[in-house]
């Protein structure tokens, strides 16, 4: 089973938010076959590093770097996990008070040291946290945890914050395009032909041929009726 690996330094209660809608994303009933794991940044060591398949970080933006934390654990993963991790997939979200982008400048230069592919574009969120900073952190979470499913072979690009490209076939995860449901939270519409045939392909199931399977429906219906699909009732993330 893949492992995806989720290390935090949450330090407020707007990063506990953005943490929160990140494990509710990950951590989806409709994504099979991962295991999340979340550990805090003072906690994680280099042996949950070599035992995960992709990685999601998490920091606040402190006088224009990462947190002190999440520099720590990445001092002292990084010569252990030097050559055993190339390649893996990690994503990263950052909240600040009035600018983010030096702290995600030092991630990144990190994990291009480690040689870890970049598979989602950086979530920065400034202030208190929007009904779509929480729903893009969801959206982050639940498209690692998805690319690291057996049953996909992912070839990630960076579409823009939030999205991602999943091959053979071509699947992204959109940002949310409509408000749906009492809470408000906003889902993005299932791409299916007006005939129901499937245009939109997150997982190639091995069913006879490769068969693409729509990974938008599948939210839909976790989400319920209403977010105004047939599904099977179950609610949706919901923030206030």
């Amino acid at each position: 089973m893949a492992r995806l690996l989720v290390v935090h330094h949450t330090t407020s209660p707007r990063l506990q938010a953005l943490l929160e809608a990140v494990l509710s994303g990950a951590r989806d009933e409709t994504i099979q076959d991962v295991t999340v794991l979340a550990r805090p940044a003072l906690v994680a060591t280099a042996i949950d590093v070599l035992g995960a398949d992709g990685y999601l970080l998490g920091t606040p933006a402190n006088l224009g770097y990462m947190s002190g934390a999440l520099k720590h654990f990445l001092d002292q993963i990084y010569y252990p996990c030097l050559e055993a991790t190339v390649r893996r997939p990690y994503g990263l979200y950052v909240h600040g008070d009035s600018d983010t982008t030096g702290a995600v400048r030092a991630v990144e230069a990190i994990t291009r040291g480690l040689g870890w592919r970049r598979a989602q574009a950086p979530v920065a969120v400034l202030g208190d946290p929007s009904r779509e900073d929480l729903q893009a952190c969801w959206e982050l979470g639940a498209a690692m945890a998805a690319g690291l499913t057996p049953v996909c072979r992912l070839t990630w690009s960076d579409p823009g914050r939030g999205g991602a490209t999943v091959s053979p076939h071509t699947m992204q995860v959109p940002r949310p395009r409509k408000l749906c449901g009492a809470s408000g939270v906003h889902q993005p519409p299932c791409r299916r032909d007006r005939a129901g045939a499937d245009r939109d392909p997150a997982c190639c199931r091995p069913v006879g041929p490769v068969t693409p399977a729509c990974v938008d429906q599948r939210i839909n219906d976790a989400r319920g009726p209403a977010a105004g699909s047939a599904g099977t009732g179950r609610a949706g993330p919901g923030w206030p």
